[in-house]
């Protein structure tokens, strides 16, 4: 098992496999990390987490990042339905999808969100347009999770990634009503 320490630097403590679920997804691992901030534990994996992709399309609409009691949040909201996805950490150079280009990306990890089967866009011939208009950078004010950047919305598979600091564990939930992919980062 592995806790995170204040600073979001795992350390390596007792304990056995976990797992965790929702409703929607669920996702298990034989490594974990669990906050130790003097706030409540949380239980996270940071070995990769992953579910088949869904129909129809989903449609991107909303990220959201926001520090909670012992994690991150990062909250990817769609319409429809939410997306088949894989989250896990990746090796430096980040490059975009499609063209290769390297990507800089702050934080001393990346945590990589794959979504399959998604678009920040609506394709529909003639009347295609944007679903998803905000930023392909941001810089939320939280303490482990440094920067979220859209590394590509290319043939289906919608990609971001998230620059953190040390290499905490993390929980990947997806809900229903509104559609929504969640990913809380230990803090």
């Amino acid at each position: 098992m592995v806790a995170c320490s204040k600073d979001g630097n795992p350390a390596i403590s007792s304990g056995g496999p976990t797992s965790s679920s929702s409703s929607s997804s669920s996702s298990s691992s034989s490594t974990s990390s669990t906050a130790s901030s003097g706030a409540a534990a949380c239980t996270f994996t940071t070995t990769d987490v992953s579910t088949p992709p869904r129909t129809p399309r989903a449609e991107h609409t909303k990220l959201e990042a926001a520090h909670h009691d012992g994690y991150d949040r990062i909250t990817f909201t769609f319409q429809g339905t939410s997306p088949g996805y894989r989250v896990g950490y990746i090796e430096r150079p980040v490059r975009q999808d499609g063209s290769g280009k390297e990507m800089s990306v702050k934080g001393t990890s990346v945590l990589a969100v794959h979504m399959d089967n998604a678009s920040g866009y609506h394709l529909d011939g003639d009347n295609s347009a944007p679903t998803y208009t905000g930023p392909d950078r941001m810089t939320p004010a939280t303490p482990v999770v440094q920067e979220l950047v859209r590394t590509g919305d290319f043939e289906g598979v919608l990609t971001w990634v998230a620059g953190v600091k040390g290499k905490p564990g993390f929980k990947v939930t997806r809900l229903d009503d509104p559609a929504r992919l969640v990913i809380d980062v230990c803090a």
